[in-house]
């Protein structure tokens, strides 16, 4: 599918423009193998715009209508990618790091909700609750100073 795609996107970008790869291991995308350009394009960015609709629709346009997918050499060199200054990068690479640290965060206190309902279930309510009041301290906190930082 697009996935494959974008990995052949990768892979010939690197031979056309003979640029050095790496992975980005923090990022679940669609596409995980980054090619840049020090220090015009940093791998949080490219990650985005490369798994944007924008690269999305060029795509579908250059391989509409085929039933197996494949861009040839001459497509991926004419794809856009718009490249942004170094600071704005930066601010959006900032943003996507948080956001990944923030998906975490919110699935740890999911599984220690998940975790006092069975307290509840398999004991009572009060080790349920004696169980999350620590948690429940360390979120308050942790906003606490955020909205003071800002």
């Amino acid at each position: 599918g697009l996935g494959v795609l974008l990995l052949q996107l990768a892979m010939l970008m690197n031979v056309i423009y003979q640029l050095p790869t790496r992975s980005v291991t923090h990022m679940n995308t669609v596409f995980q193998l980054i090619i840049y350009e020090p220090p015009s394009v940093n791998n949080e960015y490219l990650t985005l715009v490369l798994n944007s609709t924008l690269t999305q629709e060029q795509v579908n346009r250059d391989v509409g209508g085929s039933v197996i997918l494949h861009w040839r050499p001459d497509q991926v060199a004419g794809t856009v990618i718009p490249i942004l200054p170094e600071e704005k990068q930066t601010k959006i690479q900032q943003k996507v790091i948080e956001s990944f640290r923030l998906r975490k965060r919110a699935k740890d206190i999911l599984e220690h909700a998940k975790r006092a309902v069975e307290i509840a279930i398999e004991q009572d309510e009060q080790t349920a609750i004696n169980y999350l009041n620590p948690i429940l301290a360390e979120q308050k906190h942790y906003y606490e100073n955020r909205i003071c930082h800002q």
